[in-house]
């Protein structure tokens, strides 16, 4: 079974879906669960002939794709980087010589590697030609604060299109102010981005393998990593094994409100 056809263990249902189950009956409501289940199972699918139905079947499987297309990024980039198993020299390192893993620097390094660099090599963008650390940076801090995977959110066209077609400052500017216009988080956008901007700078002083490494050792003990087994982490993903028991420790930790939980790895 090739990695793409592989089904990953979970999706999760999200909360938007709820104002638009409510607006189908039972038996409508009924028919979408049955085909959404099919659809990620890669069954047959049931035929679907009420519209209502249909169009939030849609939605749900575009979410889906979206959702199962960063799983199989993640498990890819998973065997690409990080140390050799067995090499200590990483966990040597200090903790304070990386940044904490925490939901601001995990998503920051994930928006990075997923949505700037992973995305520029599929289009086979050198974008470090293009774009400096402080300006990818500026990118990666609107996309996390607006929970942004898609840079064609931010214009007509293709990153690299938009990059090369214009310049890199302009694309900076628009972003940024797409991203404050759209801004509904808590407190002012300001002080949101300076927030993550100084997230995505720190993470972008490590070379592109220890971004990689540090994202995948950041969703192996997020909500959407943490149900992969231990044995699939040592199969798919490069760590050591004092890696691998700082990860597991890290989940435990994370599974008990009473523990108090060390943010760093």
């Amino acid at each position: 079974m090739s990695e793409e056809s592989k089904i990953p263990p979970y999706f999760y249902f999200n909360t938007k879906y709820c104002d638009w189950f409510q607006m189908l009956n039972n038996e409508q409501a009924g028919a979408v669960i049955k085909y959404i289940c099919s659809y990620v199972k890669q069954a047959e699918l049931p035929t679907i002939e009420d519209q209502a139905a249909a169009m939030l079947i849609e939605f749900i499987k575009t979410d889906i794709d979206h959702s199962f297309r960063k799983y199989h990024a993640q498990c890819e980039n998973g065997k690409k980087g990080g140390a050799p198993k067995g090499n200590k020299n990483a966990a040597k390192k200090k903790a304070t010589e990386e940044p904490p893993i925490n939901e601001l620097f995990g998503d920051i390094a994930y928006v990075i590697m997923d949505i700037i660099f992973f995305e520029a090599q599929k289009e086979n963008f050198a974008i470090l030609d293009y774009l400096n650390k402080s300006q990818i940076a500026t990118i990666a801090a609107c996309c996390n604060i607006l929970n942004i995977d898609d840079l064609s959110y931010f214009c007509d066209a293709t990153m690299k299109e938009c990059i090369i077609n214009t310049s890199a400052q302009q694309v900076c500017k628009v972003v940024k102010e797409i991203s404050k216009c759209n801004f509904e988080g808590d407190g002012t956008f300001e002080k949101a981005f300076a927030e993550n901007k100084q997230a995505a700078d720190q993470i972008l002083k490590m070379p592109l393998d220890e971004i990689r490494h540090f994202c995948d050792k950041w969703f192996l003990i997020s909500q959407n990593g943490a149900d992969i087994p231990e044995t699939t982490i040592r199969e798919n993903y490069n760590f050591s094994e004092d890696e691998i028991r700082q990860i597991i420790t890290l989940r435990k930790q994370q599974n008990n409100p009473k523990t108090t939980q060390n943010n760093q790895i």
